[in-house]
């Protein structure tokens, strides 16, 4: 078995006992009942796209605290002190965190269509099963860089600028549509999260290990 197979694994277990996942589980069917009850008739004008979105990262960014903690408690330093390379423990809690995000994305955003007898066509399905997931991948492979390399303080504030700064570049600066899915907004969604996660893949070659464990304090 891998490295990064066992880091996977060992992420999968923990998240089935963490607690934060149960709260973001919770938040997610209240935001979930919120929008059913409020966007009933209206779902194909408010749905698309940014909801998943927004699922996505929340369960993310609630996963990721493990990093944070793993950070205090001295665990990232330890694994790193093994045979195991920063780049495998990046990859394999990137990936498993991803996974099990997207895996709740798509459900949630399969039972919202479903409960509003939503049509789905050929854009709508590539939407979800691809744009989404690329875009949850490259959101968390970015977080968890971040979170190895800052401090605990700044790592305290870095989800609220990360949240946002995605959605402003997306929204503002790409200026996609929000009220529909088109192949201009998967592609520019896809093409985002495809250089970013690259960008992140390559970045992490340059993070200075010894740094990063001093950052612990």
């Amino acid at each position: 078995m891998s490295l990064i197979s066992i880091i996977i694994k060992k992420e999968f277990m923990e998240a089935i006992r963490d607690k934060n996942l149960g709260a973001s589980l919770s938040s997610i069917l209240l935001f979930l009942g919120t929008f059913l009850f409020t966007s009933k008739g209206r779902l194909s004008y408010i749905f698309i796209p940014y909801t998943p979105l927004i699922i996505g990262l929340m369960i993310g960014f609630s996963l990721s605290n493990n990093i944070v903690r793993e950070k205090r408690e001295g665990v990232i330093e330890t694994i790193l002190c093994s045979p195991m390379k920063l780049k495998e423990l990046w990859l394999g809690k990137t990936l498993s965190i991803s996974i099990i995000s997207t895996t709740i994305t798509i459900l949630s955003t399969y039972a919202i269509l479903s409960l509003n007898n939503y049509r789905l066509n050929f854009t709508t399905i590539f939407y979800i099963l691809i744009t989404i997931p690329l875009f949850i991948l490259a959101s968390i492979g970015l977080l968890s860089l971040i979170y190895f390399y800052l401090g605990m303080r700044q790592i305290q504030i870095v989800n609220y600028i990360l949240f946002m700064g995605i959605f402003l570049i997306l929204f503002t600066v790409f200026k996609i549509n929000i009220s529909e899915i088109t192949w201009r907004t998967i592609s520019i969604i896809t093409s985002f999260s495809t250089v970013t996660f690259i960008a992140t893949f390559l970045m992490i070659n340059y993070v200075d290990v010894e740094k990063l464990i001093l950052t612990i304090d």
